[in-house]
């Protein structure tokens, strides 16, 4: 893989942040269908990566264009 070590930096980079949230999800059990917190916890590390994936390709988009 020739990206390997830039993935393995991104990975360290993001470790705290899952482990965390990892440790947030664990710490709020929640049994049959009633895991709303813990969706709710899913769903903002998904919009916050999501949204930083975004951001991430419209600067490098930007600067292709520049």
């Amino acid at each position: 893989m020739k990206n390997e070590e830039q993935v393995w930096e991104l990975v360290e980079n993001k470790k705290e942040e899952f482990i965390n949230f990892s440790d947030r999800i664990f710490d709020t059990p929640e049994i049959l269908y009633q895991e709303f917190k813990s969706v709710s916890e899913h769903t903002n590390m998904f919009i916050k990566f999501i949204f930083f994936i975004f951001f991430k390709r419209s600067l490098l988009s930007m600067t292709i264009i520049l």
